[in-house]
């Protein structure tokens, strides 16, 4: 028997059309195959079991046989839509002379498309709505928490994708706990005004002549087996679902499409293909093309430059092995008011190695309009991977390469799992979820500030990258700042902070000649350990007595100092240096030489310091 058709009608409500549907994939900054592997795969790491210690993605390109494609023709798409345009996009490729080929995109691991498969239907208790989440509905809400995203934009992804706009899906799956095959096939067309939306799906008649629903059981077992599609034992470890993608646009052939796959897979999920990614956040990937055998892709860790994101990666996770040739530093990114940790930045540098390259490499004479696959993997790692809880990569940012052209570094920022700063990052993902836009959150929001302020110090922290490769990257010491930048934070400071100021006195109360001038900056540096410090110097009047004096470290937050918190740390006074050399220690000192003292105080984390000289009982500000 043939599979029915039913293309939706306008409701008097109205309904979204096929175009607006397809419109939600707006005018993405990525190639369409990019754009179908990352939100295809996403969307099944987001349906991985939580009895599954991994889910497994298979990516395959073919062509179809003639008893597939007569198949095809006669039981699937026998009847074709009334609309012209969808009728002649399936006609082209169903009676076509050329090869039709199709890419499918099988998982397993996963919950498959669960749940009613009528939007109609009220759910379950805890039951899924996958189903008709992924062919009825439009848009649907995140509905897994820490997850990806929306369905809406992944699906307009998988339509956009065929040169007809038509998808076949498999899945093993349940429906109310009960084990459950399903098999449909949907089309996005145009609109008929006053008739017909431009949705179009392919099954068997509802009992109540409204919609199709999915072939079922052994008929759907069938049905994807005379279509070659990926086998699906009848157990739990044939769960999961393949989307067949009919007649491709694809960017080349071959090889250079697996390569690309490939290329895709290792860039956008690598944190999940790792050694060390936790049980039920993991991910394996093969990639194929007809009838050659399934080639696993290649474990991160051992594909250049990767590996250097990957020992990134593990110093968030904690899991960091000693390493002679690579050196990883760790930091939080903070806010400071409200005092949260936004999440964790992690930066790996070693010597560049060899690559592997699945695709010509990019090159800075290769012509703009020049059509041609090439490596998204880049020559010389300077990147830091953008990610929240849910380890998938959003996007990269990009910082200077080394001075040292045998020496490349890569990073991974990490936001943190408190629910209200992962949801601020979550909810400034634009429908890709390929960037975070702190401009689309509400302003003056602290969701807002919270995504901005990591951004601006992920961007500050990887400004001086190119500083040595030997010892900690600059931004992990606030020796990047400039010291002008950090005299005018410094409460107190004179001049430009650069240098060694004229110093001075001034009126004290009662009109009494104070007996010290107020602190100024002089320079940061680390000691040998990495710490940072700040040194201050002042000039003592002491009138031939001595003078108890105090240092009281203060720090600097949006221009203003306060006294430290557990948020922001605690400087500590390290060493005071008297006028003939001498060094004394502890907060307060008995002084009683005359002349220039400097005072050296530990910074903590990445804010700014300053001091205040004080007289028991006496402040100077």
């Amino acid at each position: 028997m043939s599979l029915l058709l039913h293309s939706e009608p306008f409701s008097p409500d109205g309904n979204l059309s096929a175009e607006g549907f397809e419109n939600l994939l707006g005018t993405p900054s990525l190639d369409l195959l990019a754009i179908l592997v990352r939100e295809a795969v996403q969307n099944s790491c987001d349906a991985t079991r939580s009895d599954a210690k991994k889910a497994e993605v298979r990516i395959r390109i073919r062509s179809l046989t003639s008893e597939q494609r007569l198949y095809l023709k006669e039981r699937v798409f026998q009847h074709l839509p009334d609309e012209d345009t969808a009728r002649q996009n399936l006609s082209e490729v169903l009676l076509g002379g050329d090869d039709l080929k199709v890419l499918e995109i099988a998982d397993y691991g996963t919950t498959g498309l669960a749940g009613p498969t009528r939007a109609d239907v009220p759910l379950a208790d805890n039951e899924n709505p996958d189903f008709v989440n992924f062919f009825r509905n439009i848009g649907a809400a995140r509905d897994v928490e820490g997850g990806g995203g929306t369905y809406g934009y992944g699906k307009a992804t998988l339509y956009r994708a065929s040169s007809a706009h038509t998808i076949l899906v498999d899945t093993r799956t349940t429906d109310a706990g009960t084990p459950t095959r399903r098999f449909m096939a949907a089309q996005m067309g145009r609109a008929v005004s006053g008739r017909t939306t431009g949705r179009h799906w392919w099954g068997v008649g509802a009992n109540d002549g409204l919609t199709v629903e999915p072939l079922t059981g052994e008929a759907a077992s069938e049905c994807a087996k005379e279509l070659g599609m990926p086998e699906r034992p009848d157990n739990r470890a044939g769960l999961g679902t393949t989307v067949m993608i009919l007649a491709p646009h694809l960017p080349a052939d071959g090889d250079m499409v697996v390569g690309a796959l490939t290329e895709y897979l290792l860039w956008n999920f690598w944190p999940r293909m790792m050694q060390t990614t936790p049980a039920g956040k993991k991910l394996s990937a093969l990639v194929a093309r007809d009838g050659e055998t399934w080639q696993p892709v290649p474990n991160p860790e051992e594909f250049a430059p990767l590996d250097l994101l990957c020992h990134a990666m593990n110093a968030t996770r904690g899991t960091e092995a000693d390493e002679t040739d690579v050196f990883t530093k760790k930091k939080s990114i903070r806010s400071f008011r409200p005092a949260r940790v936004l999440g964790t930045l992690a930066i790996s540098s070693g010597r560049a190695a060899m690559r592997k390259w699945l695709l010509p490499p990019r090159s800075d004479s290769d012509n703009e309009g020049e059509e041609q696959l090439q490596s998204i993997i880049p020559t010389r790692l300077r990147h830091v991977a953008l990610m929240r809880p849910a380890q998938l990569v959003v996007r990269y940012e990009v910082g200077k390469e080394l001075a040292d052209h045998s020496q490349e570094w890569g990073g991974v920022f990490m936001c943190s799992e408190d629910i209200d700063i992962e949801g601020a990052f979550a909810r400034s993902e634009p429908p890709a979820h390929d960037d975070w836009q702190p401009e689309s959150l509400p302003a003056k929001s602290y969701e807002r500030r919270f995504v901005n302020l990591a951004l601006k110090r992920i961007r500050d922290a990887i400004a001086g990258e190119d500083e040595t490769t030997e010892t900690a990257p600059a931004e992990e010491v606030p020796l990047a700042i400039p010291a002008t930048a950090m005299g005018r934070l410094l409460p107190g400071a004179q001049g430009d902070g650069g240098g060694r100021g004229s110093g001075g006195g001034g009126g004290g109360s009662g009109g009494s000649r104070r007996p010290f001038s107020q602190p100024r900056p002089v320079r940061l540096f680390a000691d040998p350990d990495g710490q940072a410090v700040a040194e201050f110097e002042f000039d003592l009047h002491a009138d031939g007595r001595s003078r108890n004096l105090e240092a009281v470290p203060r720090v600097v937050i949006d221009g203003s100092a306060q006294d430290p918190d557990e948020a922001t740390g605690y400087p500590q006074v390290r060493e005071w240096l008297a006028p003939d050399g001498s060094s004394l220690s502890g907060i307060g000192v008995v002084a009683h030489l005359e002349g220039r003292w400097v005072v050296r105080v530990t910074i903590p984390g990445d804010v700014a310091v300053g001091l205040r000289i004080r007289e028991p009982r006496s402040v100077v500000d």
